[in-house]
């Protein structure tokens, strides 16, 4: 479904990262992680698209991952044929997320309207992986939720209606701090805007770290290496001298 074939075999992935990059032995590879988005081919296809043949799986990290996210996005829901119906909908569909167990859902019956006025889009979008569907059996009831093909992809929804409103930082972190998502959830709300504002060229968000309530000691350590990559692969030092 949606090009996403089972995720490659480690000796696979060794060899495929070799062929595009004979600078890495083995004894390096080993240090991959065994669970790297990269493991699955068409997110490996987009971080070959990001680095070419510079690209490093030991040296990345979560910030390379939100980029390939980003490629993804643009190829299924972005670009192409009814790109603008596919937008409209996850718009909509944003402001219904709700949360159990750390997993992002929304329950069909209550987008059914919105659902049925963008049908086209939304049978593309579940061929592309990005939406699946999954039924609930309860004892006395049945229930079909949506779901997303990562808790990732759905945040960075919620995150851009959040940061087209074009809050002050302060004010954004206090909309964050308030909502009903948990602090994993709200981790992953925070990176994405984050990113939108270091590839805006605003730092100011960053400016709020420190006072931000729900990451603790050791997530901020997190959220600070996070913003360090991005700066340097969104302003790399070599283009700074020029």
């Amino acid at each position: 479904k949606g090009n996403i074939r089972n995720p490659f075999f480690t000796g696979e992935l060794y060899q495929l990262i070799k062929n595009v990059n004979d600078r890495l032995n083995i004894k390096q590879l080993l240090n991959i992680k065994a669970a790297s988005i990269i493991n699955i081919p068409l997110f490996f296809q987009y971080y070959y698209e990001l680095r070419g043949d510079q690209l490093n799986p030991i040296q990345m990290g979560c910030f390379d991952e939100y980029l390939i996210i980003i490629q993804h996005l643009k190829r299924k829901i972005f670009n192409g044929i009814g790109s603008l119906a596919k937008q409209a909908l996850m718009e909509e569909l944003a402001d219904l997320i709700e949360q159990d167990n750390n997993q992002l859902y929304i329950g069909k019956r209550q987008v059914y309207t919105i659902v049925k006025q963008y049908r086209a889009a939304y049978s593309d979008l579940l061929y592309a992986g990005i939406l699946h569907e999954v039924n609930l059996n309860y004892e006395v009831r049945q229930q079909t939720i949506i779901g997303f093909q990562s808790d990732i992809i759905a945040a960075y929804f919620i995150a851009l209606k959040l940061y087209n409103r074009r809050l002050d930082p302060v004010e954004l972190v206090e909309v964050l701090a308030h909502s009903y998502k948990d602090d994993y959830i709200k981790k992953i709300l925070l990176k994405w805007l984050l990113l939108f504002y270091m590839e805006s060229g605003d730092l100011t968000l960053i400016d709020e770290l420190a006072n931000i309530p729900f990451i603790v000691e050791e997530q901020l350590f997190e959220v600070i290496a996070f913003v360090c990559e991005g700066l340097y692969l969104l302003y790399p030092p070599s283009a700074a001298q020029h």
